[in-house]
């Protein structure tokens, strides 16, 4: 009786009629069409929904309802912020001066000239006794490296002086001094050696640190004396040399003037924690987001950048961007970057740099320049300045632990739509099951509690509340975590727990009586309600979630008394100028009727506006079939109903835009409850008998 059967009356009708246009030079007459309008055989499956029905295994039949009310996804566990750091000022760690390396030779010709013995080199390779020699004058000389550099100031930093004595006699002291030329009193190095014992090597390490250091610079050795060969006769050899070796070790300049080598002068990691409340997060996979870098510099040199997370990996490749800037024209005017990176697709590690840690991201810079060499003055006030910020990141998946959480799910309501249709009546059910089911889609632990849950009719105004009793239904009841499948187009086994209300431990079937057109609810969600049980491996999908529902199974075991049913369909058949060839006639409603209910149909007329203009008929009756043993309907019966049409009748079937069908149900026998079964039919045929003028 649903609506589709009105829309199919007229419309075979419509076709009939349609068929017999006149013609206008032939003459009138009159003549009785009989003909079959519509025939149709419906079983339980064009009165209901397919999705509705379940066919138990003794082949009655069940009503499955299914209410959604709540769908809790990954982006309700927690959000992502945007997040922005200040902007970090990574100074040089170092600047790398390369090796220094200065040397100065004294040969035993000048050593024995500066003491007048006159020794020619002809005496090469004889022996001789060397006589004792006294501390000679002082010698300067000068140092040049100005070509390196031409100035540092230095925050740390070693000198190693190292003497090799060549001569065949020892040396008894040698006095040492390094200083400026610009400032030859006041030496930045000084150092004595005490007996160097002929063909050894002596050294030693001066701290220069907080010295400032010219390229060009002036050394000074004095005191060198030397008992001679004490008598001995040694080889001669007047090309035998004295090495002083100056050499630089560990230099930290706080700035230099210098043709600097190729190096890294930046490197550094920073930490970036996300602030997520009670969730601590050990992975996730971006569905979206972006790293934007604001990169500035400095340093009168270009510097070369690269901006690193280790932990982000896509195609098991490491997030890692390069980049250029210029010379800044000063210390105040520094170049700028601006660069947005895209993360989506990696796979970010938040465990920190140690792997300890929670809901952390850390990023290394590395700034370096290129030896170009040109002369550059850099300072450890000179920086490479990094602001970064990550903005819509939003995961795909996220692992770690979920929180411990407790979600309200209400007080709300739920519309059913099952009984929309019934307008009156009575409805005594049996047997019915509620049950609250969750689908969980997220690798937690949870719980759901029943606050409350009443139904609700607003057309009567009944109201029913779910109430325990007997052996109570569990409140609140536990809901298995989902698992990982490792299929990558369907990641997650979702996994279903249920919670059944029936007669046994509740007033269920009360609330379904009531033919309830929504209802209301309030319940509670509680997140992994043991804690971290899974020890940081709670995950989530996007994809899928916790999807809670409210649920009727309803038997079609029911006793009913005068049940109405109401709908309302839309229809055009023709053109009214064709009603007035109709004189009279009837419809023939032929029932025949295998289900065991008894009833009576009616049927009104709209127009355009809405209003009802005319009923097809006044109220039919159809009659029950008996009902033989075991309450099984084993013969169908059969009801014909005589609906007369009027030309003026038809006038108003022709204007019709809409029609009203209400169709009340009884249960045969009225006492006891009947049950409905899979291969039951109800046929229908209309039969149109009329009389027709022919032009």
């Amino acid at each position: 009786m649903k609506n589709k059967l009105g829309i199919l009356f007229f419309l075979a009708l419509g076709i009939i009629w349609s068929s017999c246009k006149r013609d206008p030079n032939q003459p009138r007459w009159n003549t009785n069409i009989l003909t079959p309008i519509v025939s149709s055989t419906l079983t339980l499956n064009n009165l209901v929904a397919d999705s509705l029905i379940h066919v138990n295994s003794d082949s009655t039949v069940s009503l499955v309802y299914k209410n959604p009310i709540y769908t809790y996804y990954l982006d309700s566990l927690f959000t992502i912020p945007d997040t922005t750091l200040p902007i970090m000022k990574y100074g040089l760690n170092a600047l790398n001066l390369g090796s220094q390396n200065i040397n100065y030779i004294i040969t035993l010709k000048q050593l024995l000239d500066s003491a007048g013995l006159g020794y020619d080199t002809l005496l090469n390779g004889q022996q001789a006794v060397i006589p004792a020699i006294p501390a000679i004058t002082p010698t300067t000389y000068p140092i040049n490296a100005d070509i390196i550099f031409q100035s540092m100031t230095l925050i740390s930093g070693y000198m190693i002086i190292k003497i090799t004595n060549g001569f065949p006699i020892p040396i008894d002291s040698v006095t040492f001094t390094l200083a400026n030329q610009s400032d030859p009193t006041h030496p930045f190095v000084s150092h004595e050696f005490f007996v160097i014992p002929p063909f050894t090597t002596v050294w030693d390490t001066e701290d220069i640190s907080g010295r400032t250091i010219n390229g060009q610079m002036i050394a000074t050795l004095s005191g060198i004396s030397s008992p001679g060969s004490n008598g001995n006769l040694v080889l001669l050899d007047m090309n035998d040399q004295l090495k002083i070796n100056i050499s630089t070790s560990d230099l930290v300049p706080s700035s230099a003037t210098a043709i600097f080598p190729a190096q890294d002068l930046i490197r550094q990691t920073t930490l970036i924690p996300f602030k997520l409340k009670g969730v601590k997060l050990t992975e996730v996979i971006a569905q979206a987001g972006a790293v934007n870098v604001d990169a500035y510099n400095t340093l009168p040199d270009t510097l070369f950048y690269s901006y690193v997370i280790p932990a982000a990996r896509k195609d098991n490749i490491i997030f890692k961007k390069t980049g250029i800037l210029l010379p800044a024209l000063d210390i105040n005017h520094p170049t700028h970057v601006h660069n947005v990176y895209d993360l989506s697709g990696y796979t970010i590690d938040l465990r920190g740099i140690n792997e300890t840690s929670f809901n952390t991201l850390y990023f290394n810079i590395v700034g370096s320049i290129n030896y170009t060499g040109q002369m550059q003055t850099i300072s450890n006030n000179d920086s490479l300045q990094i602001q970064t910020s990550f903005t819509g990141l939003i995961p795909y998946y996220a692992r770690g632990y979920l929180s411990q959480d407790t979600i309200e799910f209400g007080p709300s309501s739920i519309p059913v739509t099952l009984f929309s249709h019934i307008t009156s009546g009575t409805l005594n059910l049996n047997d019915v099951k509620l049950s609250l089911s969750v689908d969980n889609g997220i690798g937690v632990d949870a719980k759901v509690k029943i606050n409350n849950i009443q139904a609700v009719n607003t057309k009567t105004g009944a109201t029913k509340t779910l109430a325990p009793h007997g052996a109570a239904y569990p409140n609140p009841f536990s809901i298995a975590r989902a698992t990982e499948s490792g299929n990558f187009n369907n990641p997650v086994n979702v996994v279903n727990s249920t919670m059944t209300m029936d007669h046994s431990n509740s007033n269920d079937t009360a609330l379904v009586n009531i033919l309830p057109d929504k209802f209301n609810y309030d319940l509670k969600l509680y997140l992994n309600p043991n804690g971290n049980a899974s020890n940081y491996h709670d995950f989530a999908y996007r994809s899928t979630g916790i999807n809670a529902s409210l649920n009727m199974e309803i038997p079609l075991n029911f006793m009913s008394n005068q049940l109405t049913l109401v709908d309302t369909s839309a229809f055009s058949i023709g053109s009214s100028t064709q009603a007035g060839n109709i004189s009279s006639g009837n419809f023939f409603l032929d029932v025949t009727n295998g289900f065991p209910l008894s009833g009576t149909v009616q049927m009104f007329l709209l127009n355009s506006n809405g209003t009802i203009v005319d009923s097809l008929f006044s109220t039919t009756s159809f009659d029950a079939p008996p009902i033989g043993n075991g309450g099984i309907v084993r013969e169908t019966k059969f009801t014909r109903l005589i609906i007369p049409i009027s030309e003026s009748k038809m006038q108003n079937v022709f204007k019709t835009t809409k029609a009203i069908i209400k169709v009340s149900f009884t249960t045969a026998n009225g006492t006891q409850n009947v049950k409905i079964y899979s291969d039951y039919k109800f046929g229908l045929k209309l039969i149109g008998d009329f009389t027709y003028k022919v032009q």
